[in-house]
């Protein structure tokens, strides 16, 4: 003699939210992986980014700086530089003009230029677009002053 057991509608509830669970599983097990690479990959875009801007706004300011050390007091020029968010620090050393930037990592990464003067001043340390005057300093050979102009 054989047993048969009659499925109950139970069984079958048990077994459908089984495979529902298991569909759940599969489609996390895809897209967290995926979702990760797409983070990843676009926080090196924005790095890139950020550090070309920081670039451009170094390499102004040490072109605006030359123009005014070669032409000398009491030429002044005033320059729109935009820095990227990602500015912890800009400043100045002897010849050389540097944007500090705080990477996506954690990371710290310096972007600098050198000029053909000796630059001092005193530039905002955050983000955003400014106006910066960069004017011969007189009596002072061979120095240029960077400032803000509101």
């Amino acid at each position: 003699m054989i047993s048969s057991v009659e499925p109950t509608r139970g069984n079958y509830r048990a077994q459908a939210s089984l495979e529902y669970a298991m569909v759940v599983a599969m489609v996390l097990a895809i897209s967290i992986p995926v979702w990760i690479m797409i983070r990843e990959q676009t926080s090196g875009a924005s790095d890139e980014v950020d550090a070309s801007l920081a670039r451009l706004a170094v390499s102004q300011v040490a072109s605006a700086a030359d123009w005014a050390f070669l032409q000398g007091h009491p030429a002044r020029k005033v320059i729109g530089v935009e820095f990227p968010n990602s500015l912890s620090g800009f400043s100045f050393m002897g010849r050389e003009a540097r944007a500090t930037l705080a990477t996506s990592g954690g990371r710290a990464m310096d972007v600098y230029e050198v000029s053909l003067a000796n630059l001092t001043g005193d530039v905002p340390q955050r983000g955003g677009y400014y106006n910066l005057q960069v004017a011969a300093v007189e009596g002072a050979a061979g120095l240029v002053n960077v400032t803000v102009v509101e």
